[in-house]
């Protein structure tokens, strides 16, 4: 009888839990480093510009941040003629869970290039190309991955445009040195594993 009052305990607590969104094994929250920026690939050869950043939190809770406007080249083969065009990123990422040797995330990329950039939150026309070739093309990129603590990942852009990020383990702060958060700008992402 004590038995089935324990395990009926158990049940009940666990419902709980899911119905208040709580994660009874999460591991407590992590610092997760990322850049969001242009790379060689993107036309300017030796020249790359970004953002660094970080988010520090736990399981099930979100960041939604707006990068550029960055400048990029799409040219042909011989680099003879190329097309120039303004991006803006739109990124959404949430860690869905934290364990013993890997954070579960979720990055959700919407990208959009132009001749104009305009920041969705003040709707501010920042910047205007007058160039008569330009890259008109907009997209998303989603993805969902399980992420070993301290190892740099990289989300695949187009347009050289580079998305890196890493976690620290479960206990480091914001405060503490992390040394993968000194290796997100890459100029060649083909040489970081993908997310």
């Amino acid at each position: 009888m004590r038995l089935v009052v324990i395990g009926g305990a158990m049940v009940a607590l666990a419902t709980l839990a899911g119905c208040a969104g709580l994660n009874l094994f999460d591991k407590g929250p992590v610092v997760v480093d990322y850049h969001a920026g242009t790379t060689e690939q993107s036309g300017f050869p030796r020249s790359a510009s970004g953002t660094d950043d970080s988010f520090f939190n736990g399981a099930g809770s979100e960041r939604r941040q707006t990068f550029g406007p960055y400048h990029v080249r799409q040219c042909n083969a011989e680099r003879t003629s190329c097309s120039l065009g303004l991006v803006i990123l739109n990124t959404n990422m949430q860690i869905l869970s934290v364990g013993e040797a890997t954070a579960k995330l979720q990055v959700k990329i919407d990208y959009k290039v132009g001749a104009e950039s305009h920041r969705d939150v003040a709707g501010v026309l920042e910047r205007k190309l007058t160039n008569p070739e330009i890259v008109h093309d907009q997209g998303s990129v989603s993805r969902i991955a399980e992420i070993p603590y301290g190892e740099v990942r990289h989300v695949d852009l187009p347009y050289g445009l580079s998305y890196t990020l890493c976690v620290s383990a479960p206990g480091v702060k914001p405060e503490n040195a992390r040394p993968c958060a000194n290796q997100l700008n890459v100029n060649s992402p083909a040489s970081t594993p993908t997310f």
